[in-house]
């Protein structure tokens, strides 16, 4: 991907499912990588086994206390302004640490231009390296330094070096087996070959849909009793971008005029005066990213306590 709302949508392949499953077979010790999409970590490679040398774009990390933030989102794009004001770092994003006891202010893990990488991170990849008794790059050049040096280390300590990849690569001299093929198809193989099936991925996002309330009463404004304020909304988990949301129509009760609403722009949120409880029809346009057009869910406006909401979890595989 070129562009960080194509980054966003982006899948594991069949390389990465199946990296995930050998790693998570014991097959494979480690995974290193110096793509910040995070697909390896999407397709299931556990972080103790992954090193991702620049970062991930959808990572943030607690300086305080270590703790980590994986989001659905580009963290760097969708910083906290607001928060940012007063602070000078780069990679701060202006959220806060949500750990009980940690006030830390969380930042990105990208290493930017100029940047060296981070010391842990690739102290552990060389370590891994230098362990290895067989070494597979898939699909890289190999001209990404240190990264490029990483392989070579290995070949140096007598690890078998394997390169798959389409493209020519500084190392194809050394290499003990070179095949020039799709990591992909590099990865059916070798699946194939030790009888084992390459796991689906299934990309699902959170997403709430519910409604608050609240009693209107004569002091706001209003002459007649027994109405009721509410907002019936789609948000995100933890109020992330619906970045895969292209508009929500909101149909209410025949009685409202206009009863048919439509939101082409977050928050997808609307906000009405009048009686109920009624059912709402609420219906997601997906972007057209999405070959499934719309998903289409009924909420039914309570009017207790706050209201009410619930997290429904939308299948994008393939949609």
């Amino acid at each position: 991907p070129t562009n960080q709302f194509a980054l966003e949508q982006a899948i594991p392949t069949q390389a990465h499912m199946s990296l995930a499953k050998l790693a998570d077979e014991g097959y494979l010790s480690y995974v290193a990588t110096c793509n910040i999409d995070g697909l390896h970590r999407r397709s299931g490679v556990q972080p103790a086994r992954l090193g991702e040398l620049y970062g991930n774009v959808f990572l943030e990390t607690c300086p305080k206390c270590r703790a980590e933030y994986l989001r659905d989102y580009d963290v760097a794009m969708h910083r906290n302004r607001a928060a940012l004001a007063e602070l000078a770092d780069v990679h701060a994003t202006g959220r806060q640490c949500t750990t009980p006891g940690c006030d830390g202010m969380l930042r990105d893990t990208l290493v930017r231009n100029e940047e060296t990488l981070a010391e842990p991170v690739i102290t552990r990849a060389l370590q891994e390296a230098l362990q290895a008794e067989v070494v597979f790059c898939l699909g890289s050049n190999l001209e990404s330094s240190p990264f490029c040096e990483l392989p070579v280390a290995a070949k140096e300590r007598g690890a078998q070096l394997i390169i798959v990849g389409p493209e020519r690569t500084m190392l194809d001299g050394v290499a003990d087996v070179r095949l020039r093929m799709s990591p992909d198809r590099f990865a059916e193989m070798l699946m194939k070959s030790l009888g084992k099936a390459i796991p689906k991925f299934a990309l699902r996002k959170p997403i709430w849909i519910g409604n608050t309330h609240e009693m209107v009463t004569p002091e706001k404004g209003f002459d007649t009793e027994n109405r009721h304020k509410w907002t019936v909304f789609v948000r995100g988990d933890n109020n992330s971008p619906l970045n895969f949301i292209d508009r929500v129509e909101f149909r209410l009760a025949p009685s409202f005029d206009p009863a048919l609403i439509v939101l082409e722009e977050p928050p997808f949120e609307l906000t009405r005066v009048g009686r109920g409880p009624f059912e709402v029809l609420i219906t997601i346009h997906l972007t057209h990213n999405f070959r499934r057009g719309s998903l289409t869910f009924r909420h039914m406006l309570l009017f207790q306590d706050i209201g009410e909401q619930k997290c429904v979890q939308i299948d994008l595989t393939g949609v």
